[in-house]
């Protein structure tokens, strides 16, 4: 069965704790407008903000409802970021540069 996902948008920063199996806790990103941008030349971690969503392979229509899954990228204001974590299931957002 499992519970419908979470469609991580832009937007004010939002998160929902959700209870898993076994009494876990799993913590979905809602919305955010923060990224955790690793630079592979200086391999130093910077926050950047998010402008919009340039593309995302898992579906066209996600880029015009600026959805953010794990493959997206992002216009943020150091340059563009493709998203490479799972924000819906970690509850943040990370991602590398893109040239």
């Amino acid at each position: 069965s499992g519970s419908a996902p979470a469609m991580t948008t832009l937007g004010e920063h939002k998160v929902k704790k959700s209870r898993t199996i076994g009494g876990g806790s799993k913590t979905k990103l809602i919305k955010s407008q923060v990224v955790n941008v690793i630079d592979n030349t200086t391999k130093k971690a910077v926050k950047a903000i998010m402008k919009n969503v340039v593309a995302n392979p898992a579906s066209k229509f996600f880029i015009r409802r600026n959805i953010l899954t794990k493959g997206a990228v992002v216009e943020t204001d150091k340059g563009k970021v493709k998203i490479t974590n799972r924000p819906g299931q970690d509850g943040n957002l990370n991602g590398i540069f893109v040239k």
